[in-house]
């Protein structure tokens, strides 16, 4: 009999333990964009855990679990550095990571609550998120909130 493989979930680091380059790198990101995010809690997902300041509500651990996936759940530190690489470099490629991971907090969120309540979360906060400057104003806030619940 096969033995399945068991699904991993990110641990949780304080953020002050996010590896410097990467911190550099992020850094970089917001001065080519012209941007930083002012009074935003930030939260990074990098190789085998979550990095952040504060306690994460779970539509947000949804979110960030996505992003663990997509460097490799863990298993591949090298995938997670191309990963953020590519991410800090590539407006685009940015872009279609958080959609993915914004898309699946929302999905989140509608199993939670009803389609009103999640629409309001996504109309106030997500598309917000997604549209300014965290990410370096990717897109506008229609194109975000109609992305974001684009089925």
């Amino acid at each position: 009999m096969e033995k399945k493989k068991e699904i991993k979930s990110p641990k949780v680091f304080k953020l002050s333990l996010l590896p410097q380059w990467l911190q550099m790198a992020i850094a970089e990101m917001w001065e080519k964009n012209g941007t930083k995010p002012e009074n935003v809690d930030v939260l990074y997902t990098y190789f085998e855990g979550i990095y952040t300041a504060r306690a994460i509500s779970q539509d947000i651990f949804q979110h960030e679990c996505v992003h663990f996936i997509r460097q490799g759940s863990g298993e591949n530190e090298n995938l997670a550095k191309e990963w953020w690489l590519r991410y800090v470099t590539d407006p685009e490629f940015r872009y279609q990571e958080e959609l993915m991971a914004y898309r699946e907090q929302y999905q989140f969120i509608l199993k939670k609550t009803n389609k009103a309540v999640a629409f309001e979360i996504v109309k106030n906060r997500l598309a917000y998120d997604l549209s300014g400057p965290m990410y370096g104003f990717l897109c506008s806030y229609q194109k975000a909130l109609s992305d974001i619940i684009k089925q």
